[in-house]
């Protein structure tokens, strides 16, 4: 699973990245147009109940991508509209979801680019170029396929795909996002690879001081989330950045004196989690590893064994199957077979939230 962190500039955007992935502000490989890369490990405790039943000389826990990409948006000058350019956008689409934060803080060390601190504005600023954005790529799409039309040589897809995009046009040109416009299955099959930022998963972030503490989420932001689909979380990063940094041991009296949540950093993947529908499967593989995965809900055996190595999928067989909680009290996989508490499964069959997986396969 991959987050894409958005927002204006100075937003704290790029801290939220190294709270959540211990990284600093210049981490990252700079492969995707100069944006950080890093990774968050998702603490589990079925995970670790597991080990302590069943130990493994490798315990891994499932992991989320974050990318951090550039500050974005024309907040200077209150209103959204410069739009993205293509290095952006590419790392953008490519996410699942995206963690869009915007500040509530005041600090005069570092001011506003707005000279103002207006959370709904920014928001709103942030969204019309990300709406700006999808209707650009919109409108280079439909520059060819009218080419392809006229000349005679588009394809029934071609033809297809055209009608569905004059329709997107027609939403994102009134200011609607890509989500709200409703596709067959067909023309989502031909636009799913535009990767459209507007119609993605969003989990919100006001990044508020540690005067605002305890945190407290404005009405009007859970409006904004609210109209547009999206978790809401208020945070304060600069203190996410600190509790990262403090032996196991000081967290706790940190967390206390400060009225901060220890898990704040937990609670952004948690809404992530939520809002892209996921649950986490388990694998037990030949007493050597147990591995925790993220998978959506509703995929089935099949698309999961292909998240663990696409040699499962091409030669997947079946799949044994066992709730987290009944192979802990079994004690082993052997004890579990005994017990008649193992299931074989097809490759259509739908994995649930907590299941440890055994795929059979053979290529």
């Amino acid at each position: 699973m991959r987050l894409a962190i958005v927002g204006p500039p100075l937003s704290g955007k790029t801290t939220l990245f190294a709270a959540l992935t211990g990284l600093g502000s210049a981490a990252g490989t700079g492969t995707e147009g100069g944006v950080h890369l890093g990774v968050f490990e998702v603490p589990d405790p079925r995970l670790e109940r597991l080990a302590e039943a069943i130990p493994h000389p490798r315990v891994i826990q499932a992991t989320v991508e974050m990318v951090d990409i550039p500050g974005f948006s024309d907040i200077a000058t209150g209103r959204g509209g410069r739009g993205l350019d293509e290095k952006t956008m590419g790392a953008a689409r490519t996410a699942d979801a995206l963690v869009l934060v915007v500040r509530a803080f005041g600090r005069p060390s570092v001011p506003h680019p707005a000279g103002r601190i207006d959370p709904v504005a920014d928001l709103e600023a942030v969204w019309t170029d990300m709406i700006i954005a999808d209707l650009q790529s919109v409108e280079k799409r439909q520059k060819k396929l009218k080419s392809l039309i006229s000349k005679g040589g588009a394809s029934p897809e071609e033809k297809v795909e055209a009608e569905a995009l004059q329709r997107m046009a027609g939403a994102l040109g009134d200011g609607s996002a890509a989500g709200d416009v409703e596709l067959s299955v067909e023309e989502d099959r031909l636009l799913r690879g535009f990767g459209f930022m507007t119609a993605k998963p969003l989990v919100l972030v006001v990044n508020i001081g540690e005067e605002q503490l305890p945190s407290i989420v404005a009405e009007e932001w859970v409006e904004w989330g609210s109209a547009h689909g999206a978790n809401v979380l208020a945070l304060c990063v600069d203190l996410l950045v600190e509790l990262g940094r403090l032996p196991p041991g000081e967290v706790e009296e940190f967390a206390e004196e400060y009225g901060v949540n220890p898990e704040a950093a937990v609670d952004v993947i948690r809404a992530a989690y939520e809002a892209l529908d996921v649950v986490t499967f388990y694998t037990a593989t030949g007493g050597k590893e147990l591995r925790a995965w993220a998978l959506r809900r509703g995929r089935s055996a099949l698309e999961a064994a292909g998240e663990i190595h696409s040699d499962m999928a091409r030669g997947f067989i079946r799949a044994e199957v066992i709730g987290v909680d009944e192979l802990v009290e079994a004690g082993s996989w052997a004890a579990a077979r005994k017990d008649g508490l193992v299931r074989q499964e097809g490759k259509s069959y739908c994995v649930a939230d907590g299941d440890v997986l055994n795929i059979k396969f053979a290529v």
